[in-house]
């Protein structure tokens, strides 16, 4: 079964599938951010790693991700470059296209 997300607009389509983290839960090397992006043109990718309060620890954003599949890592350090204490943290992936279609 596949998933997506979508948002269609007159200015075309964005989806973002099959996204997931492995290996979940990371280990000490990390984890990797796995999706689809789907859509006509290339989009802005941002990943954002948040406690289970809501404070994000990391994010990233890579620019003009070309359509297809995509696997993101992340070295499981917060934004300061410090390891991340033992526990659970949720993430995020959002994509806006130049036509500033968004879907997360």
């Amino acid at each position: 079964m596949r998933s997506f997300f979508t948002v269609s607009t007159a200015s075309g389509e964005l989806r973002l599938g099959n996204v997931f983290a492995f290996p979940n839960p990371f280990d000490n090397t990390g984890t990797n951010f796995s999706f689809e992006l789907r859509g006509s043109t290339s989009a802005d990718v941002r990943i954002t790693v948040t406690t289970i309060s809501g404070r994000p620890v990391w994010s990233t954003t890579v620019r003009d991700l070309a359509p297809g599949y995509h696997q993101l890592p992340w070295d499981a350090r917060d934004a300061e470059g410090s390891t991340l204490a033992n526990g659970v943290y949720f993430y995020r992936i959002n994509a806006t296209n130049a036509a500033g279609v968004h879907v997360s």
